[in-house]
């Protein structure tokens, strides 16, 4: 992957890994047996992503082609409105990174009731209480974790992207 080198006090040089490089990390939202998902904003467009960095390193080339499996599936169906768009991904120390768009919650938000499905998701009401059907104006895509690599498979919260009609 893409590194830069930073001068130290001294004349020493670091390298600076890409991730630490492009993105500024706002906490972990997620985690399982194998990712961890950070909220993050890359530094130059100032947009708010999830990243997806595996937990375990891939020791040779076929763990490699394993871990990116999970990608090609992903950019596959990555125009469909129900799962996270997939944005680009790269290996760093023998780890995969994936960056996704980042939603504001899951399904599991939804069944705990910590969220409500915007209008337009199979199930949701179409109006508020105040019969509005303003409920999606609550929705974008700046919070927590989505599915697959937004924070769900791997990634530790589960369920689907929650973003409103697009």
């Amino acid at each position: 992957g893409r590194t830069r080198t930073i001068a130290l006090p001294g004349g020493a040089h670091r390298r600076l890994s890409r991730f630490l490089a492009d993105f500024a990390t706002f906490g972990r939202i997620g985690t399982g047996s194998f990712a961890h998902v950070y909220r993050c904003q890359r530094r130059d467009d100032g947009v708010m992503y999830a990243v997806k960095r595996s937990s375990r390193a891939a020791a040779s080339e076929s763990d490699k082609q394993r871990a990116l499996a999970e990608v090609f599936a992903l950019s596959a169906v990555s125009d469909c409105p129900y799962i996270v768009r997939y944005f680009g991904c790269w290996f760093e120390d023998a780890h995969l990174y994936i960056q996704t768009e980042l939603c504001d919650g899951s399904l599991e938000d939804v069944a705990l009731g910590r969220l409500r499905l915007p209008s337009g998701f199979a199930g949701a009401d179409d109006a508020d209480e105040d019969g509005s059907g303003s409920g999606s104006d609550d929705f974008g895509t700046e919070m927590g974790a989505g599915s697959g690599v937004g924070g769900g498979t791997g990634g530790g919260h589960g369920g689907g992207p929650l973003r409103g009609n697009q």
